[in-house]
């Protein structure tokens, strides 16, 4: 059993931790949920709430989750239903290659939190189709349709019908344009500005940019005028074997310098993912001023890290909101005793 040395908390337990003690194992677990979801709990208070980029993350078994599951679709299913006891958002991807089936939204509607954040992964968000796409014939071709608000919005409200009752937002992340494709940002702006004005009105919607070139003011004023938000990054140097990446593009992206371009946050709202975990000194500062702004400006925020990289996502959250206590007792005097 591998326990984590200034909480006491179990980074993993293995299977053979609990069959040696059940007891134990499900006293650690319920050690973690109830040290988690009182700081939730107290921080939603304030529209502040934290999650995770998924909950299909077997490493939390023994941590998050307290049962073992006999396959795969079992632990899907129930550990979905063990993560929304603690959490109350998450954040779900959607497409572009191979959308889940209407059935499996379906089920997915019942287990959801309420307050779930929907990636969109659209084609219609891609300037250039990838090298990598399924298709030959599109691989590394101009999408004629890059920001068709028709298109994609009659695909977004077939594929997200399902799971109406639970979307909070709706996350749109621009595919990478690169710099040899010379796109200029008033052209690129006019399409995103007719792009949001053709959206079904019933989501909330975030733009999540590839490029941060183009995090400009009259980008910002876009989003301002249709009341979308602007999704925020914090992440180390990106460092993915491609290519076409500049230096500047392999660059750590810090929250707490993109809190320093004005007006960045655009809407009632904020979004943050977490990605490729930074050092911790770097994003708790962020966040530490993130939440100050939300707060004080009644803007509810929505923090969602990454379970794909650097240590468990739940026990980063954890020490997020354990470092930000004071901060806790200084909003809600009344909870002085959580902190």
């Amino acid at each position: 059993m591998a326990v984590d040395q200034q909480h006491g908390w179990p980074v993993r337990l293995l299977y053979r931790d609990y069959l040696r003690s059940p007891a134990t194992f499900a006293a650690h677990v319920e050690r973690f949920r109830e040290s988690l979801t009182l700081y939730l709990r107290a921080w939603e208070r304030h529209a502040v709430r934290f999650g995770t980029s998924s909950w299909i993350e077997p490493r939390w078994i023994g941590m998050l989750y307290g049962r073992w599951y006999g396959s795969t679709g079992d632990f899907v299913s129930g550990a979905l239903e063990e993560y929304a006891r603690v959490f109350t958002t998450l954040c779900l991807d959607v497409g572009p290659y191979c959308p889940p089936s209407a059935s499996w939204l379906q089920h997915l509607n019942e287990q959801l939190p309420q307050q779930a954040g929907v990636v969109v992964a659209d084609e219609t968000l891609m300037y250039r189709f990838p090298y990598g796409h399924p298709i030959r014939e599109k691989r590394g071709e101009l999408n004629r349709r890059f920001l068709d608000a028709e298109d994609f919005g009659a695909r977004l409200c077939a594929s997200l019908r399902p799971l109406a009752t639970r979307i909070g937002m709706v996350m749109l992340p621009l595919a990478r344009i690169y710099a040899t494709d010379e796109v200029k940002p008033a052209w690129l702006l006019r399409r995103l500005d007719a792009f949001l004005a053709g959206l079904p009105r019933e989501y909330r919607y975030a733009v999540e940019l590839a490029n941060p070139e183009f995090t400009l003011p009259e980008y910002l004023a876009c989003l301002r005028a249709h009341g979308v938000a602007h999704v925020l990054r914090h992440e180390g140097e990106t460092d993915t074997g491609d290519p076409f990446l500049t230096n500047a593009d392999r660059r750590p992206s810090l929250l707490v310098d993109q809190l320093q371009v004005p007006g960045i946050l655009t809407a009632e709202f904020c979004v943050v993912r977490v990605a490729r975990q930074h050092p911790p000194s770097d994003l708790l500062l962020g966040i530490r001023e993130l939440v100050r702004r939300c707060v004080r400006d009644r803007v509810s925020l929505s923090v969602f890290v990454d379970t794909g990289a650097g240590r468990p996502a739940p026990l980063v959250i954890l020490e997020l909101l354990t470092a930000l206590n004071p901060e806790l007792a200084q909003y809600s005097p009344i909870k002085r005793q959580a902190a």
